[in-house]
């Protein structure tokens, strides 16, 4: 994030990483988002959002048949302390990386349901223009070259689980032949 002075984030494969060297083995985390201070070379942060569901550890393990998706794309939001996470299983998250909280997540859905899309770019609009009209859009391109726009705006209405949902404002199928990045 472009406030964090010398600091990267970096999103991959799920792996198995200890918080300090000497940890016990019972302690290690699954990490696939990493928080990296560019000049001494150390992770100051392993963001567990991802793997835990409404604050409580995780229970299941890296090496469970159970998958975790790998990270496929990154991406500042115009909102500070605030990234949108891609992953091979189509959906983008969005986290505060000041709290590691996910905020919400979109899913994509492709036309065949028995395959899955990664998603491979993120773009926020960020010109102001949209914001004056009360829409704030994400553009999200997809492997197969499709492309989804979001309005990230909450809409309340009542869902199963409680939460304000986000508006699909437009899918395009084969835009693009590949990935689009």
């Amino acid at each position: 994030p472009a406030t964090y002075v010398n600091k990267i984030i970096l999103g991959g494969q799920p792996t198995s990483v200890s918080r300090h060297p000497y940890q016990r083995e019972d302690s290690v985390f699954p990490a696939s988002l990493l928080l990296v201070n560019v000049r001494t070379g150390k992770m100051i942060h392993s963001f567990q959002c991802l793997f835990n569901k409404k604050g409580k550890k995780n229970q299941r393990s890296i090496n469970n048949e159970e998958k975790y998706p790998t990270i496929t794309s990154l991406e500042q939001s115009p909102a500070v302390d605030t990234i949108a996470v891609g992953t091979s299983d189509g959906s983008v998250h969005l986290i505060n990386t000041l709290h590691d909280v996910k905020l919400f997540s979109l899913h994509h859905k492709s036309k065949n349901a028995k395959v899955t899309n990664a998603v491979s770019s993120i773009s926020f609009r960020t010109d102001g223009n949209a914001t004056r009209q009360g829409v704030a859009p994400v553009a999200v391109g997809c492997d197969d070259g499709s492309i989804s726009v979001w309005d990230l705006t909450p809409v309340d209405e009542d869902n199963q689980d409680g939460k304000p949902r986000r508006t699909l404002l437009t899918h395009m199928d084969g835009t693009h032949h590949g990935g689009i990045s």
